[in-house]
């Protein structure tokens, strides 16, 4: 993230969604969906949740995280996460994210995300999980 991921306004539109986010309603939110998102879409959401919380960040690249968590935990979004591809705008996102920051993660924050997302997912290959 550091050429600037986002233009400003972008930046500031994800920013806004911050105000949706907190653990306690992400991992909520995990708990009632976990198996309808999938488990990439689910470890990416914890990916960024550890890094958020252990990781060397900047103060934008944690607004960024907090916002896109956020729009995560939101209930109404571009496409209602109840229909079929629900999660696709989600994914999307978080995708977008993960992949700008997946310098920022260590191991240790990837190994924290696969041992919560296993409180999800009976049977995960860990090698598919690759970003």
């Amino acid at each position: 993230m550091e050429n600037e991921m986002f233009n400003k306004d972008k930046r500031s539109q994800i920013e806004e969604y911050g105000e949706h986010y907190s653990p306690q309603e992400l991992f909520f939110k995990l708990a009632r969906v976990a198996k309808n998102a999938g488990v990439k879409i689910v470890y990416c959401v914890l990916i960024l949740y550890y890094a958020l919380m252990y990781g060397d960040l900047t103060v934008k690249e944690k607004s960024v995280i907090i916002g896109v968590l956020g729009y995560f935990i939101l209930p109404i979004d571009l496409i209602p996460d109840l229909l079929p591809l629900g999660y696709t705008d989600d994914l999307s996102l978080i995708i977008f994210v993960v992949t700008k920051m997946k310098k920022s993660f260590t191991e240790d924050i990837r190994k924290m995300a696969v041992d919560r997302l296993k409180k999800y997912f009976d049977n995960i290959d860990e090698e598919s999980l690759t970003l």
